[in-house]
């Protein structure tokens, strides 16, 4: 009898011994990658980031529930099983909430708004709104499939888990698809800020937005074929797909925003945008009675009332991001 308990509780929470020094390599890597967000967001003040650093704290806080189940074989414990459940579920709607709204600043950066599919402000908050909605859907399913005693729920939160992880598939495949179409407007048909001369790697961060977008819809597939195929499914039943179709996919995302950081373009966005008020701004000025063409240059803590226009011929200039550090 008490071997068949065991059992039944082993099969109730897991299908395997979770792995404690995967756990633990993971819960690591996590910490690492969102202590340096959590810097590199205070030091730029890329508050548009902080969803970004949310879900590397779900990763973080989901590893260390499975780090407490781990020890725990074959009696498992319900708090970390329901924690690690559901935050490793919905981490990735709030990295992509984040990969969304470095889009809109990639508009804004190159004046091209006409490009795009949708316009800045509309793509921004129907891209977030649909990944919030697909975070309520599975955060409300992972809730439900904690309710091992209840065969009906568990089915039932499985399939609501499997519609809110459709939801993200089909919002982000339009936003690739939004991207993609951008990308060869703009190679088509060039803005001024658009050019190789004006020093915007905006290529490259469209590639690294690309590439975030293909990683996190892979692990969603992935995360789909797993509840579909349900508790006798091969993908629930070893350990080894969990940290290769979602784990380790979802820490490359995270490292590529530390290495690559969103501000090296965003800091050049001139609008009003909160992400941008932080700069130091070069303001050019006519020396008081030097005559001629001579300029000098004084700082001003605050953008102008308007600064819709980077290339409006006003004179002012942006700092690079590299110096963004001496601005805050």
């Amino acid at each position: 009898m008490s071997n068949s308990t065991s059992t039944d509780t082993q099969t109730a929470f897991y299908h395997y011994e979770p792995s404690l020094a995967a756990a633990s390599a993971f819960c690591g890597l996590f910490a690492i990658t969102t202590f340096l967000q959590a810097y590199q967001t205070l030091l730029t003040r890329a508050w548009y980031l902080i969803p970004l650093l949310l879900g590397g704290l779900c990763e973080v806080i989901g590893f260390i529930g499975r780090i407490l189940n781990s020890n725990e074989s074959p009696h498992y414990s319900l708090t970390p099983y329901i924690i690690q459940s559901i935050l490793l579920l919905i981490a990735p709607a709030l990295l992509s909430a984040s990969v969304y709204m470095v889009l809109g600043y990639i508009i804004l950066s190159l004046s091209a708004e006409h490009h795009s599919l949708i316009r800045e402000k509309l793509l921004t908050k129907l891209f977030v709104l649909g990944d919030f909605l697909s975070f309520m859907i599975q955060s409300t399913g992972a809730s439900l499939l904690t309710k091992k005693n209840d065969p009906d729920a568990k089915t039932f939160s499985k399939y609501i888990i499997v519609g809110g992880l459709a939801i993200q598939l089909l919002f982000f495949a339009y936003f690739m698809l939004i991207t993609v179409v951008f990308y060869r407007r703009v190679c088509r048909a060039p803005t001024p800020l658009s050019s190789p001369g004006s020093g915007i790697p905006w290529r490259k961060h469209l590639f690294i937005l690309f590439l975030a977008s293909i990683l996190i819809m892979i692990r969603s597939v992935f995360r789909v074929v797993e509840y579909l195929e349900g508790d006798d499914g091969y993908l629930l039943g070893h350990e080894w797909s969990l940290y290769v179709f979602d784990s380790a996919l979802m820490f490359l995302v995270t490292l590529i925003f530390n290495v690559e950081h969103p501000t090296q373009i965003t800091a050049r966005t001139t609008t009003g945008r909160k992400a941008a008020r932080h700069l130091v701004r070069l303001e050019r000025v006519e020396k008081v009675g030097g005559g001629g063409d001579a300029t000098s240059y004084r700082k001003a803590e605050r953008p102008p009332a308007d600064e819709s226009d980077a290339s409006d011929g006003s004179g002012v200039q942006m700092l690079q991001p590299s110096d963004v550090a001496h601005a805050v």
